[in-house]
C-alpha cells in the first residue's frame, strides 16, 4: 500500500504540480515546522504530521503551501522541552501568547509567503471559532461581516488597516466558505511573512489502492484549488503596493 502511495505522490501529484508552474518544487515529506507553528500561538500544540510541501515563487513572492496533519491524542504543553531561560526568550520574542489550555486543535493547509515589505506591527486575524487569548489591542473592522467571523489583533492599527483592506476581507470570507467551512480560516502577519491556515481543509494528495483512479476532473480541481489559494498573493501584493 505504501509504494502505490509514493507512486502516487512522486508522479501524479508531482506532474499536476509541475504542470501548473514548472518552477514549483513538490516535496511530499517536507511542511512547515513544529517551530515555527508554535510560534504564530494561534492554535493548540498538537502533535502533526507535516507533509506534501508547494513551494516557489508566485508573481514575486515566495511561498510555501503545505499540510498539517493532527496526530490524535498528545498535546504539547507550552514550554515543555524547554529550559527557563529558552522559555523566556520565546515568550519575550512572541509579541501575543496564547492561552493554549483552551486552544482549538489544527489539521488543514498552511499557507506561508515571504514579501519584499517588511511590516512594522504584528497582527493577527483569528477565527471566532478560536478560543484564544492574545497581547495585543483589539481592532474592530469596517466590515461588519468581517467582524462576524474574525477577530483582529494588532500593535499598529495603521499598518492593519492597510493590510486588511475591504476586498482583502472579502477574499478570507470566501477562502472559509471554501476549504474550511465551520473549521474557520486565520491568518497572522508577523516577523515579515503573512501565515494563512485553514482548519479542516481536506488532506488533498491522499490515496489508497482501493481509491477510484484520479480523473480529469480530479486534476483540474487539483489545480483549481492552488491557484485559488496563491490567488491571496496577488491581492496581498497589491495591498503592499499602496502602503509604502
Amino acid at each position: 500500500m505504501w509504494v502505490y502511495e509514493e507512486f502516487y505522490k512522486d508522479v501524479y501529484i508531482r506532474t499536476i504540480i509541475s504542470d501548473i508552474n514548472q518552477a514549483f518544487s513538490y516535496e511530499p515529506s517536507a511542511g512547515i515546522s513544529r517551530e515555527e507553528f508554535k510560534k504564530i500561538g494561534l492554535y493548540a500544540q498538537n502533535k502533526f504530521r507535516a507533509e506534501d510541501q508547494i513551494s516557489g515563487i508566485y508573481n514575486g513572492v515566495k511561498f510555501s503551501l503545505s499540510e498539517a496533519i493532527r496526530i490524535p491524542g498528545g498535546t504539547i504543553v507550552a514550554g515543555t522541552g524547554y529550559s527557563p531561560e529558552i522559555a523566556s526568550v520565546l515568550f519575550v520574542t512572541t509579541a501575543f501568547y496564547t492561552i493554549y489550555s483552551n486552544a482549538q486543535a489544527f489539521s488543514g493547509s498552511v499557507l506561508v509567503c515571504e514579501f519584499y515589505k517588511k511590516f512594522s506591527g504584528q497582527t493577527i486575524v483569528a477565527s471566532r471559532t478560536l478560543n484564544t487569548k492574545f497581547l495585543g489591542e483589539k481592532e474592530r473592522m469596517d466590515d461588519t461581516l468581517f467582524n462576524d467571523e474574525f477577530r483582529v489583533f494588532t500593535d499598529d492599527k495603521v499598518e492593519a488597516r492597510y493590510l486588511l483592506t475591504p476586498a482583502f476581507m472579502k477574499r478570507l470570507r470566501e477562502l472559509k466558505i471554501k476549504f474550511a467551512g465551520e473549521m474557520g480560516v486565520s491568518a497572522a502577519f508577523m516577523d515579515d511573512k503573512f501565515y494563512l491556515f485553514l482548519n479542516g481543509a481536506k488532506n488533498r494528495f491522499e490515496t489508497t489502492p482501493f481509491s477510484l483512479p484520479p480523473s480529469l476532473y480530479d486534476v483540474k480541481q487539483i489545480k483549481k484549488e492552488i491557484s485559488e489559494l496563491l490567488s491571496i498573493i496577488d491581492e496581498l501584493n497589491l495591498n503592499l503596493d499602496i502602503f509604502k
